[in-house]
Parts: structure tokens; C-alpha cells; sequence
């Protein structure tokens, strides 16, 4: 049993007209040390669920692909 699990939606209304997009990020987030629970993709969003102590690594390779707001 996994406990505190970080569910992440990363939306962009062209994230299909990306290649390779979600292959990317599943490598980036492997060389981090991310383990990944879950991980879903459509046309317009991509769906990760990570144990909660990988977030920071997370958004670390995140930004590495994608323009991440301030905020």
C-alpha cells in the first residue's frame, strides 16, 4: 500500500501536437528518481499519480519540458 499519493494534471490545449511529449517526461522523471504510480495521457492533458516525496523532483523535470506559471 502506497500512502500519500500526489495526483498531477499537466492541461495544454495543443499537448498532442507535441511528439513524443509524454515519453519525454516519463524519462525525465525516471532519471529523477521518480516513481511513477500511474500515468494517463489524452490530447489535451497528461495524468501522473507519484508518492507525495517525489513532488519537488517532479517539478524539477516539469520544467524541463514546459513553461511552468509563477504563482
Amino acid at each position: 500500500i502506497k500512502r500519500k499519493a500526489v495526483l498531477i494534471t499537466i492541461y495544454g490545449p495543443h499537448l498532442g501536437e507535441i511528439p513524443g511529449v509524454v515519453c519525454r517526461l516519463h524519462k525525465l522523471l525516471s532519471q529523477e528518481g521518480v516513481e511513477i504510480l500511474a500515468m494517463s495521457a489524452s490530447l489535451n492533458s497528461c495524468l501522473l499519480v507519484i508518492q507525495d516525496l517525489f513532488l519537488s523532483k517532479a517539478k524539477r523535470a516539469f520544467a524541463q519540458i514546459f513553461e511552468i506559471p509563477q504563482g
